[in-house]
């Protein structure tokens, strides 16, 4: 059976195939995400607001996420759900195994057809994306039934 293993941050997706076993994990392809190197800091008016605690003398500032940066990699998290919709249509897999941090994980299963997310297999809640072939196969075969 073949199998895609997607491994995703924000700023990159990994996409490796096996005809079978894990231990014949080849890469197939490198999703980057464009915004990638964008500095997102200096898109912002000002620096965050700040405030003070309640009880003593304590400070801090008070932090949000960035609306650029979250529509960024929104429509990274899209691009890379687009291509695996593409790749099972185009019959280049038949299991899908995920692998990315909870946020993103959820962000991609959420973004993925119908279809496609039938396809999934194995989801692991794990930032792999920096990780060597080795280590990748390890977290993933602890789950292989």
């Amino acid at each position: 059976m073949r199998k895609w293993i997607v491994v995703v941050d924000k700023n990159r997706a990994r996409v490796f195939g096996s005809a079978g076993a894990l231990s014949a994990m080849t890469p197939v392809e490198t999703i980057m995400n464009e915004d990638a190197d964008r500095d997102f800091r200096a898109e912002r008016s000002d620096a965050a607001g700040r405030v003070y605690d309640r009880m003593g003398g304590g400070r801090h500032s008070v932090s949000t996420e960035d609306p650029a940066e979250s529509e960024s990699r929104l429509r990274f998290i899209r691009s890379v759900a687009k291509r695996l919709d593409e790749g099972r249509r185009n019959g280049a897999y038949e299991e899908l195994q995920l692998v990315a941090g909870a946020q993103l994980l959820g962000l991609l299963r959420a973004n993925l057809s119908g279809p496609t997310s039938r396809c999934v297999t194995i989801s692991l809640t794990k930032d792999l994306v920096h990780e060597d072939l080795r280590a990748i196969r390890e977290h993933l075969s602890a789950l292989s039934p």
